[in-house]
């Protein structure tokens, strides 16, 4: 797998327009939770993969996995939503979010995330992770099976190709 360090905002601003030009449209296909706060959001059609052990694994065309990260969930009608929240209204949360299309995807140089739904509900992804906003925030976003973009410990992405598939 290799391996590009990206550090100059100009070039993050340009890669999260043209990001933003792919998933925008799109339908939140799966919104899952983990591990603890992890989450787990995938965009446009689920495709089966094969997996470890004769397992299938679905992604979608942009998956988003956000671990390590302070995140906040707004949508009308329910309780805010954030990564110190209870399991419990988080997993009652995520479904209502599922098969709404985006209208607004960007990430900036110093991590933030920000996604809105049709339906008007908000994911934002502040790029400080933990109660102490440590910089040990870490997202990737995925796309398909070939490659993906890290942002992690603030300030420093990375994009990876991966060289195992045939795209």
């Amino acid at each position: 797998m290799s391996k590009i360090v990206v550090k100059e905002r100009g070039s993050i601003a340009a890669l999260s327009s043209l990001i933003s030009s792919e998933v925008v449209g799109k339908p939140l296909s799966r919104a899952a939770r983990s591990h603890g706060s992890m989450l787990l959001l995938d965009f446009g059609h689920l495709t089966k993969t094969p997996g470890l052990r004769k397992r299938y694994l679905f992604r979608g065309e942009w998956s988003l996995l956000v671990e390590w990260s302070d995140w906040t969930i707004t949508a009308r009608g329910l309780p805010q939503v954030t990564s110190d929240s209870e399991q419990v209204l988080i997993d009652k949360t995520l479904p209502t979010l599922i098969k709404q299309s985006v209208e607004h995807f960007a990430f900036n140089a110093n991590g933030r995330i920000t996604l809105r739904l049709k339906n008007g509900a908000s994911f934002i992804v502040s790029g400080e992770g933990g109660p102490q906003k440590d910089r040990l925030s870490l997202w990737l976003l995925l796309r398909e099976t070939n490659w993906s973009l890290a942002c992690r410990c603030g300030r420093r992405f990375v994009v990876y190709a991966d060289e195992r598939t045939s795209r």
